[in-house]
């Protein structure tokens, strides 16, 4: 798992963008350049109603599903500046990367972007 952005410090977390807006803004980048990508609506359970099965703790927000530079897709795990990765999450990042998948940390657009264009320049 690669998680290539710097922490801020909370003074500094005021005004940065919620895990909503970056998931917002980077599928509005990629219907306008045509990258195929969908959400993994993994943790939206209903207040007093039943988890849908096949529902798992962990799994990352965004999966990019062409193969590239040897990995069978991206997969993106979107986290606000000062966010934390959860133990379930770090499981599923550590077991997808065992099956052959590329997983980033990403806490801002800029990063979720340029994640997902450097994979996309991997060979395929």
């Amino acid at each position: 798992m690669t998680d290539n952005t710097q922490r801020i410090t909370p003074a500094e977390y005021r005004g940065a963008a919620t895990e909503h807006e970056i998931q917002q803004g980077l599928f509005d980048w990629a219907d306008a350049v045509g990258v195929l990508m969908y959400a993994i609506p993994n943790g939206q359970y209903r207040k007093g109603g039943r988890p849908e099965p096949g529902l798992r703790r962990g799994i990352p927000d965004v999966n990019v599903p062409y193969p590239r530079g040897g990995y069978g897709s991206l997969y993106l795990e979107l986290k606000t500046a000062i966010g934390r990765v959860r133990k379930e999450q770090a499981a599923w990042h550590k077991a997808l990367q065992e099956a052959g998948n590329c997983v980033y940390v990403v806490r801002s657009l800029d990063a979720a972007i340029m994640a997902v264009e450097h994979y996309l320049e991997m060979p395929r």
